[in-house]
């Protein structure tokens, strides 16, 4: 038997599992539940992002930028340009950071803050996913790093969008039995 067909073998039998997985104290799954659960093994980013996200230039204002986070419900969104390459993701606590106390002003002019750019506040070294990476290893580095959403990047440029219910979602139609539509 090949190195690659052991590691596989050994994947079946739940001895590769991610560290998130291990760590669990939870009992062993019964025969059912693990072969719903690997359902979800075959489950990729591509399979619940949410595809050409709203994406907001490097000029739009935080007031902007704020606005549709409101009306969205939303913890973030990404900065491109028109071609689509990201330059930085911005979130509600990149903002909130916008009005930190400093030597200059011990209370920040919340409309002249507002009126500034979102690239002073974005995210420039953005953490991201690719559309063909394994969902359990994207919802790995999401506990990891305690992130509510990465934005997914192929060849350079943003195709998607993937949150914390996105992977939620896909556990849920897991747990029904329900395949990944995506090509693997």
């Amino acid at each position: 038997m090949s190195k690659l067909s052991e590691f596989f073998e050994d994947e079946m039998k739940g001895l590769h599992q991610p560290s998130w997985f291990r760590a669990s104290a939870q009992p062993p799954l019964g025969k059912n539940e693990r072969a719903v659960m690997y359902e979800f093994l075959d489950y990729r980013v591509l399979d619940v992002m949410t595809r050409d996200p709203v994406v907001v230039a490097p000029e739009t204002s935080l007031a902007e930028v704020e606005a549709i986070l409101q009306e969205k419900g939303w913890n973030a969104l990404p900065v491109a340009r028109d071609d689509r390459r990201l330059l930085g993701f911005v979130t509600q606590l990149d903002l909130l950071g916008a009005f930190r106390f400093g030597d200059e002003s011990t209370l920040p002019p919340y409309e002249q803050i507002m009126r500034r750019p979102v690239s002073g506040v974005m995210t420039r070294d953005v953490m991201t996913v690719t559309p063909r990476m394994p969902l359990t290893r994207a919802l790995e580095r999401m506990v990891e790093q305690r992130s509510k959403s990465f934005p997914v990047v192929e060849d350079h440029e943003l195709v998607g969008i993937i949150s914390r219910r996105d992977i939620l979602e896909a556990l849920r139609k897991a747990v029904k039995g329900e395949a990944a539509v995506g090509p693997i």
